[in-house]
């Protein structure tokens, strides 16, 4: 008995040292009652499940333990060992970069002890253990086929494909895995890489296009050292230019039925193709459109299989008639189930029933479920959010509503095969708080949908609970991603299917206008209505949520106020509802369409002068104002302003001084003589150390502008052997007539036999 005890605390001493150091076990105990227990207990947010190759990790510590002081990240494991950097994000926040994007398709396990991390004896010594996985690397093609299109040296042949990754991919590997090959040609491939290295875009360019004869373009990919699936080639015809046919036909019923029909040579724009295109013998209500070689045809509601009929009178860009006329038996599955938003904005008048309307197509049921970003957490939430933000949400608020939507409940109109529209009251499943910000997430799942698959989805229920949501991926996702598309899989019932709206129930709206010198001008006015609103209270805050300072708008609505310090939001509040407009310029509007030029104010004082008419004769009195706002900066009412001015060449020619005004307007008489010097004089005003400038123009003028009338018969044949006379009026345009001036006519013959 003492034998097998020594034995037991031996094997405990060595499984507990072995933790410690990091060594790899081969049974992850991450999952224990005590792991789960110090997991919820000290953290609010960590990495967990699949990540991508570049994610990193993220442990976020409960803000119970927001007191104690942190130490520099050090002790922390990870198996296998990975070279990269720990660093704290903020007061509660680990996060670990890699040097390197981690390898497609690992097991990794983080060990961390809390002792290790904050600075009390009160934290456990226990190696907390946490499983993180990366995703496997798979890849999908699509070849959007080939296009023509006539360009200024002939017709341009492309084809465009996409190439879409589990993950990201660096770009170089997936340039690496295709390649082009054409007899008698040299075609090109451009790449365009999407920032998160799961879209390739592949554009092959330069495909040779023979006169008389057929060619081939193939394409080859092999991405098997990654991908064992991934391997394959498609051949391409390319017909000769001589030849006018239809070479492929391709038919998608989602999101909108349409039918492409791809030809060999570029179509004629602008033919009427009115009954040269019909379903089922009828060419009623079929609408089409030609971009190149393709023509585009959208039909009117039709099920199943159904003939497609192409006359040969249609013709391309260099009028050659279609070789033959083309029938086609083709067949519109079912429309894959979806939904998906109307319209933009975040704010709903928050008004008896709030509608969030949206689209949804062959669905019998919606899973809804909201999300509050809590009010006192919202200048937070715009730290590193927009108002249509997704980022970091957990830290600022959580899931408070689910619910499951009957489509017959919100509109009697059947859905099979076509979009219809409803609207969902959010007042139904949100508590009226009008100062926070929620976030509707509508999705569906597998029972949810309308589909002819074989195998029925009617028991394949989803029941989500705590914060478990409906954006989450699922293992089942990643492990069947190839099918992601395909409604008869599960995982096509994922997160990308989920339509996200960030939404506040408000009738408040706000308009910011931002001058020199922190100077703001807000109006706030009722959504609904239109109407100003009044005694609305409006806050200026920092980037640190501190108060900068708060005012109310007049009657009218409007509000103008001058911070001491850059404000980073503003909140505007009233018994209609709340508005947070973050004040930073890549939230502003564009002002590249509007003439913004300008004097900044100084000293907060600001002039303008202006003259009783834009140019002046040599002897004319001048009768020149100047308009003073020294709203900012009130100047004693007698305090003396004076008037300079100067002729083109900068001999003074008048100086005043007053204290007359009638509200700041001052008014000043500049007499000048008949021989005056002519060009631009300048008018120079100070008010103290400030100074505002004018130009002034004193020309000499003569009037230059004719009005010339030539008269002739409506019908009148010309011959270069027979003389006729025309009629030929000319006055000054401020009514003399125009004598003894020279004229010159000049006319052209056109043939119009």
């Amino acid at each position: 008995m003492q034998k097998a005890t020594l034995i037991f605390l031996l094997i405990t001493f060595l499984s507990t040292y072995s933790c410690r150091q990091g060594a790899k076990s081969d049974t992850y105990e991450g999952s224990s009652p005590t792991q789960i227990a110090l997991k919820s207990k000290y953290f609010t947010e960590h990495t967990a499940g699949y990540i991508g190759v570049k994610d990193g990790f993220i442990f976020r510590i409960n803000n119970d333990f927001s007191d104690s002081h942190r130490k520099v990240v050090n002790g922390v494991k990870i198996l296998p060992h990975v070279d990269g950097n720990w660093s704290w994000l903020n007061d509660n926040t680990i996060q670990f970069l890699p040097d390197e994007p981690l390898g497609y398709g690992e097991d990794y396990r983080v060990l961390l002890r809390m002792d290790e991390l904050l600075e009390s004896n009160e934290h456990p010594s226990e190696v907390i253990q946490f499983s993180i996985h990366t995703r496997d690397l798979r890849f999908t093609k699509d070849i959007h086929g080939l296009k023509i299109n006539s360009g200024s040296g002939g017709d341009e042949l492309s084809i465009e494909a996409t190439i879409s990754s589990t993950d990201y991919v660096d770009p170089e590997l997936v340039e690496s895995i295709i390649s082009i090959e054409q007899s008698g040609g040299n075609p090109e491939m451009e790449w365009e890489h999407t920032s998160s290295g799961q879209k390739h875009l592949l554009t092959i360019s330069n495909i040779s296009q023979d006169d008389q004869k057929e060619t081939s373009l193939k394409i080859t990919w092999n991405g098997t050292k990654w991908d064992k699936n991934f391997r394959g080639e498609e051949v391409i015809s390319i017909k000769p230019k001589e030849y006018f046919s239809m070479t492929d036909i391709r038919i998608s019923s989602s999101p909108d039925r349409t039918i492409r029909a791809f030809f060999s040579r570029p179509l004629l724009r602008n033919q009427d193709l009115s009954g040269l295109i019909s379903m089922n013998g009828s060419s009623e209500g079929i609408k089409s459109s030609i971009e190149g070689n393709v023509l585009y045809i959208y039909p009117t509601p039709i099920e199943g299989e159904f003939d497609l009929a192409l006359s040969d009178k249609i013709l391309s860009s260099d009028r050659q008639r279609l070789d033959s006329d083309v029938h086609e038996s083709l067949r519109f599955d079912y429309m894959k189930p979806a939904v998906r938003r109307v319209g933009s904005g975040v704010i709903i008048p928050n008004t008896s029933k709030s509608y969030m309307p949206i689209e949804i197509v062959n669905l019998k049921s919606l899973d809804i479920e909201i999300f509050k970003i809590y009010r006192n957490n919202v200048l937070q939430y715009l730290q590193s959010n927009d108002l249509e933000g997704n980022y970091s949400l957990s830290q600022v608020g959580k899931i408070v509503h689910r619910a499951k939507l009957d489509i017959e409940e919100l509109e009697e109109v059947n859905n099979h095969n076509k979009w219809i529209r409803v609207g969902v009251n959010l007042k139904d499943y949100i508590q009226e708080d009008p100062a926070s910000i929620y976030q509707i997430r509508i999705g569906y799942q597998p029972s949810y949908a309308i589909t002819d698959c074989e195998d029925s989805f009617d028991e394949v229920v989803f029941a989500r609970s705590g914060e478990e949501s409906m954006i989450t991926y699922s293992d089942d996702y990643y492990e069947n991603w190839e099918y992601r598309d395909n409604p008869c899989n599960t995982a096509y019932y994922n997160p990308e299917r989920v339509i996200k709206q960030n939404l506040i129930l408000s009738d408040v709206g706000a308009i910011v206008k931002q001058g020199g010198q922190n100077r703001y001008h807000i109006s706030i006015n009722s959504i609904s209505t239109g109407q100003s609103i009044n005694n609305a209270t409006v806050s200026f805050y920092d980037y640190q949520q501190q108060l900068i300072m708060e005012g109310n708008t007049n009657g009218s609505g409007f509000l103008t106020v001058k911070t001491e310090s850059d404000p980073s939001f503003l909140v505007v509040s009233h018994s209609l509802g709340f508005a947070y407009v973050k004040l930073n310029d890549q939230n502003s509007n564009s002002l590249t369409d509007f003439d913004i030029g300008g004097v900044q104010v100084k000293d907060g004082m600001d002039g303008f002068i202006y003259a009783d008419r834009g140019v002046h004769r040599p002897g004319d009195t001048l009768f020149v104002n100047f308009m003073l706002d020294d709203s900012d900066s009130p100047l004693p009412l007698n305090h003396p302003v004076t008037l300079d001015v100067k002729d083109s060449k900068g001999n003074k020619k008048f100086e005043q001084t007053t204290s007359d005004h009638i509200e700041r307007i001052y008014a000043f008489t500049v007499p000048t003589e008949v021989n005056a010097l002519t060009g631009q004089w300048r008018a120079t005003i100070k008010v103290g150390a400030n100074h505002f400038t004018k130009s002034l123009r004193i020309e000499t003028i003569k009037p230059n502008r004719l009005k010339i009338e030539l008269d002739a018969p409506e019908e009148m044949y010309y011959s270069i052997k027979e003389e006729r006379e025309l009629s030929l009026k000319s006055r000054w345009l401020h009514g003399a007539s125009a004598n003894g001036l020279n004229a010159r006519v000049e006319a052209s013959y056109l043939n119009i036999n």
